[in-house]
Order: C-alpha cells, then structure tokens, then sequence
C-alpha cells in the first residue's frame, strides 16, 4: 500500500530525474563498481570479449546516472 500523504512537514517527496543523480558515493560505491566490472569481465570469458562486455555495462551505466 502506498501511502503519500506528507508525515512531517518540510520533506517532500523525491521524484524520478532526482533518484537517478543520487549514487552511494564514497569507497563502498567505488568497491562495489570494481567488483560488478570484474565480474563482468571474468563472467564473459577473460580478454576482449570480457572486455567489451563490462567496458559497455560501466558506459551504460554511465548514461543512465547522467540523464538530467
């Protein structure tokens, strides 16, 4: 059940183009990135396939956090 009544003034409700700047930040989200492209890469077969495969998810991401 979604609720959308406001609990406590002076908080409002964060809508889709903001969700999308927000990021973990820090060393946590770098850690974890590293490792998503790693996996990627050994989970395409090591070389230029895995290569490709993981180059083209982190771009993909990319674009997708950058969209305004």
């Amino acid at each position: 059940m979604k609720n959308t009544k406001i609990l406590k003034p002076g908080f409002s409700e964060i809508y889709e183009p903001e969700t999308a700047r927000l990021n973990g930040g820090g060393f946590a989200y770098d850690v974890g990135r590293t490792l998503r492209f790693f996996g990627i890469y050994l989970g395409n077969g090591t070389g230029i396939p895995g290569t490709v495969a993981a180059v083209a998810d982190l771009a993909a991401s990319e674009a997708s956090n950058s969209i305004p």
